[in-house]
């Protein structure tokens, strides 16, 4: 029967890994070992499976349903019953490392530090299950307390890092199904396909070493994981593939129509007679008296470009559009010859800018 130390002592060295293919390599020595060891002592032992499973950091597999129920609160309480420590010195233990676990193997540590390894992986699977179909809190107390008891201060430290199902390690699931696969000799696809048809990272041990991963047969209610991202086989595929050039789309360049400035003549009718009549000019765009009828537009040609005469016949009409002095009144005629000050006509539509 294989011991949790075997998972506590993997996860302090992946911990301490930063490289992730070293971190495959020994999971996948450590799951070869272990399997042969069980396979030693009898065909019904699943201490591989349980391996992956807690490397991972999930006491259950995803098609199992079971929960344990155990939060920070329990925890603490049954950390503190055992190290017999206080709630000071619990407090600044994770204060100083931020994690439950690492506080335990200090307070653990301190109370027991040459406590012998005697708790298997079995016992551990037992325990959670119990915890799982508990009533009472009390009962799930009692269970931590026991696991916690029998454990070392190493052991303790990832107990409790499992129960509350963060690792820390620097380990995904992906990471284990390859290294199953490494260690079984078998396809990683075919090792992920089984865990995504069957949600069992256990069960994907077993199928891997018994060479039955092709028999895996989808199960029901359950998540069921898949990608949206299309694989790759090899690293120059994805080069290739995300340095490939777009296909280049022809841009049809439009030009835009020129606005010509054109000197602007407004005339209004019905001036009194003998009234001296000072002439102004303004520049404006063609198209704001393009809307403007035939009849009323006279077009010449002159040296700075087409005046364009509006006649207004009506002494309103000319005060609306030219004046902003009276509504009444007689209508004054304007020539191109003196320019026009802004202020003067700034209620006119015609004129934009001068």
């Amino acid at each position: 029967m294989a011991l949790f130390a075997v998972v506590a002592e993997l996860a302090d060295e992946l911990a301490k890994e930063a490289g992730k293919l070293k971190k495959r390599a020994a999971i996948a020595e450590t799951i070869s070992k272990v399997h042969a060891a069980s396979s030693e002592s009898g065909p019904e032992s699943d201490d591989s499976g349980l391996l992956a499973l807690y490397l991972a950091g999930t006491p259950f597999a995803e098609a199992d349903s079971r929960k344990l129920n155990a939060g920070g609160a329990l925890l603490s309480k049954a950390l503190l019953a055992v190290s017999g420590a206080s709630d000071q010195m619990l407090t600044a233990a994770y204060r100083r490392h931020g994690d439950m676990g690492a506080a335990a193997f200090d307070l653990l540590f301190a109370a027991r530090a040459e406590k012998t390894a005697e708790l298997t992986l079995a016992a551990v699977a037992e325990a959670f299950a119990a915890m799982a179909v508990a009533k009472t809190t009390a009962i799930r107390a009692a269970l931590v307390e026991g696991l916690l008891r029998r454990a070392t201060p190493l052991e303790a430290k990832y107990l409790l890092k499992l129960m509350l199902g963060d690792m820390r390690i620097g380990v995904k699931q992906s990471l284990v199904e390859e290294a199953i696969a490494v260690a079984a000799g078998a396809s990683v696809d075919a090792v992920r396909r089984a865990v995504m048809l069957e949600a069992d990272l256990g069960g994907a041990v077993r199928r891997a070493f018994s060479g039955t991963l092709h028999e895996s047969r989808m199960r029901l209610f359950h998540p069921l994981g898949f990608m949206l991202a299309s694989p790759v086989e090899t690293p120059e595929e994805a080069v290739e593939r995300f340095t490939e050039k777009p296909a280049k789309v022809p841009v049809v360049k439009t030009k835009k129509p020129r606005k010509d400035k054109k000197v602007v003549v407004v005339e209004a009718a019905n001036h009194k007679p003998g009234e001296a009549v000072q002439a102004q000019s303004f520049y404006a765009d063609a198209e704001e008296f393009a809307d403007a009828p035939p009849e009323d537009v006279i077009a010449k040609e002159t040296q700075a470009g087409v005046i364009r005469r509006l006649r207004t016949p009506q002494p309103h009409r000319a005060w609306k559009h030219f004046s902003k002095t009276s509504t009444t009144g007689c209508g004054r005629r304007y020539t191109a010859e003196t320019p026009v000050s802004r202020g003067a006509w700034r209620s006119t539509r015609a004129i934009k800018k001068m």
